[in-house]
């Protein structure tokens, strides 16, 4: 998953544009879910004339049935298509509207917020597709092609939430997707947070809410970021880390004397490790780490004081204002971070949710 939000923190943003997922705060307490659906009478009424409910909700009861956690009530509602889902947390708690740079999610979501008005699941698919297919959209015409659903549990705390996820062109012209997390708050479905992924990135969201992501700035520049959505339904920043393997890459946006990597045996890349979003106003601190690779096959080599006194440490001396780390600090920093906003082995591990596709 990874937004695509400018990290003005390495030279992969003079190379292409990063996809790190971007900080988004969020203050509001989370309701529990109060309602519970009778799975009997759903299926009564799916058979009955009047037909209230579709296909998809008979199969959204029955995984509400057999899941034995707290029910869904208003997130159920909205797949079947009768409910609708609210942007109003979204738009005070997350939305950017004045940030230097828009992320892709809200650029797409901003004329939604703006009209302050709630959405079927139709009335969602068909204002995208306006979206997309409008003279202000920045990005790609189309149209949203699928759309799939899954229940989670972020915090592992028995209450359901819902991960609706569509194919579109949301930020490439073929089968990028955008993925929506649905909280029940105060009795409606509520936006509580949005990623993206295209060709170039890749992201996931595991059922109690812990989301990784990854994907490619440049050819020798990669990123790879963690966070959290915890029970509250409150988006969590873990850490973004950069790995570029072009150390003379690196060296372009940073003050350092001369150097020669051009004969080393192996590959020296560089790690750059941010735990706190990127703010022009407020620089958080960037933390850096090296480690050496096979050329040619890409596997870790072992080198004798590779911190301490080494032809790699010469190299990574000649860099100015810079302190590096070992990648066992820099791993312990991140484990940390994790620790420190909610993530537990036990949600760390978890499964990535099944979908289900509905039909519209």
């Amino acid at each position: 998953m990874i937004k695509r939000i400018i990290v003005i923190m390495s030279v992969c943003t003079l190379l292409a544009g990063c996809s790190n997922i971007g900080l988004k705060e969020a203050s509001e307490e989370a309701a529990t879910v109060e309602e519970q659906v009778d799975a009997e009478s759903v299926e009564a009424s799916t058979g009955s004339a009047e037909e209230i409910m579709t296909e998809s909700a008979e199969t959204v009861s029955s995984e509400t049935e057999d899941s034995g956690q707290a029910d869904a009530g208003s997130l159920e509602a909205f797949i079947s298509g009768e409910g609708k889902l609210s942007f109003d947390y979204y738009g005070r708690n997350v939305f950017k509207s004045n940030e230097e740079y828009i992320s892709n999610e809200d650029e797409i979501l901003k004329d939604i917020i703006d009209s302050g008005k709630d959405y079927t699941l139709t009335e969602f698919r068909d204002k995208l597709n306006e979206i997309f297919n409008s003279e202000d959209n920045y990005l790609y015409e189309g149209e949203v092609n699928s759309i799939s659903y899954a229940y989670i549990d972020c915090g592992n705390d028995g209450v359901k939430e819902l991960a609706l996820e569509m194919v579109g062109p949301f930020a490439d012209p073929t089968e990028s997707t955008m993925t929506f997390i649905i909280k029940e708050l105060d009795g409606k479905p509520e936006l509580v947070y949005a990623f993206s992924q295209w060709s170039r990135s890749e992201t996931s969201i595991n059922k109690y809410g812990f989301i990784t992501g990854s994907g490619s700035n440049s050819a020798s520049n990669h990123g790879y970021d963690e966070a959290y959505i915890n029970a509250d339904g409150k988006y969590m920043y873990g850490f973004y880390e950069e790995e570029e393997y072009d150390i003379n890459a690196f060296g372009m946006l940073r003050d350092h004397d001369d150097f020669d990597a051009e004969g080393l045996d192996n590959m020296l890349a560089v790690y750059t490790l941010r735990l706190d979003q990127y703010d022009a106003a407020n620089p958080q601190n960037e933390y850096y780490s090296y480690n050496v690779y096979d050329s040619n096959i890409y596997e870790e080599v072992d080198v004798p004081n590779l911190y301490t006194d080494s032809k790699y440490k010469d190299i990574m001396d000649s860099f100015k204002d810079i302190s590096f780390i070992s990648m066992d600090e820099m791993k312990k920093m991140e484990k940390e971070k994790m620790e420190s906003i909610g993530v537990t082995d036990e949600i760390r591990n978890a499964e990535v949710p099944e979908y289900t596709e509905v039909k519209i």
